[in-house]
Order: C-alpha cells, then sequence, then structure tokens
C-alpha cells in the first residue's frame, strides 16, 4: 500500500508540474517522488529576476488549495538570475497535487 501512495504522489506532481510551464521559468523535483514523512523540496529556476515570495500546493482531484507556503531564495545559478526552494514537508497526506509558483 505504501508503494502505491508513493507512486501517486509521484505521477501527480511530476503530470501537473509539466502541464504549464513557462519558457523563462522551469520548477524542479525529486522524480523519483516522495513518501509522505519525507523532506521535500521542488526547486524554481528563473532566467529573468523573479520576486517570488510563495507558492502553493493544489490538490489536483479537488482542484482547492491546500497550502500557501513561504519561498526561499537561493544564490542562482548560471545561466538562471533567480532559484528559489520551495520546501513542502508539511504535506504529509497522500493525494495527487501540483505546485504552482511564479508565472
Amino acid at each position: 500500500m505504501k508503494k502505491k501512495s508513493h507512486l501517486i504522489i509521484l505521477i501527480g506532481m511530476l503530470s501537473f508540474i509539466t502541464c504549464k510551464s513557462e519558457t523563462n521559468e522551469w520548477i524542479r523535483i525529486n522524480q523519483l517522488g516522495y513518501r509522505n514523512e519525507d523532506i521535500k523540496v521542488a526547486v524554481i529556476l528563473c532566467r529573468e529576476k523573479s520576486d517570488i515570495r510563495s507558492f502553493k500546493i493544489i490538490d489536483a482531484k479537488t482542484g482547492k488549495e491546500v497550502m500557501t507556503i513561504d519561498a526561499m531564495p537561493t544564490v542562482p545559478l548560471d545561466p538562471f538570475l533567480s532559484c528559489y526552494k520551495l520546501p513542502f514537508t508539511k504535506l504529509k497526506k497522500t493525494g495527487v497535487y501540483r505546485i504552482v509558483a511564479g508565472k
């Protein structure tokens, strides 16, 4: 049962992160997925200067916002002008979610 819940989280995160992305911003996650108790961090990389203060976790099934979390600026990595950590370890419930940040 645990393996199924991990797979559901992985598939949901991957499918929704790639559905709508701007050409100047990319959200990266662990492509192997996350277990409920894992430390969970995504990263957003921006080719332009950005001021991302927070991001949202959306339940894919209901479309409702599950949580809003503060983004953490990090040192930019060339060729990106802005980089942010998007920690979502607080998310413990098995489900299918998407991350919304930036444009």
